[in-house]
């Protein structure tokens, strides 16, 4: 019997949601903060290294910091996330006038029929 018709069938998968490109970016926390200052460097000084030899470095390189250290990361996460919030806030506001206006239309579309 042919290879493909054992094969059980594929199980139904699920639609990618569209992301809206107008949405405001997620915020990067302290690590993400450290690696994007450190990659650089690390690359530089081990120019071999695989993509994810360099993440695993950057990994060995966090757990290092001393605290004092972190506390820069920390807070350019903590204003990331405060740009974040104002930004989302402006969006959702503006999405949800965007629905009553869409829904109001929709109303006025149906009493004119």
């Amino acid at each position: 019997m042919p290879r493909a018709a054992k094969e059980k069938p594929a199980a139904a998968k699920k639609e990618k949601k569209v992301k809206d490109p107008n949405a405001p970016k997620k915020p990067l926390g302290a690590y993400m903060w450290f690696c994007k200052d450190m990659r650089e460097s690390v690359k530089k000084e081990n120019p071999g290294m695989s993509v994810t030899e360099i993440g695993k470095r950057l990994g060995e390189l966090w757990k290092e910091v001393s605290e004092e250290d972190k506390k820069k990361y920390l807070k350019q996460a903590e204003e990331d996330k405060e740009r974040y919030n104002k930004e989302s806030a402006a969006y959702n506001k503006e999405k949800s006038k965007e629905k009553e206006k869409a829904a109001e239309e929709e109303d006025n579309s149906e009493e004119d029929e």
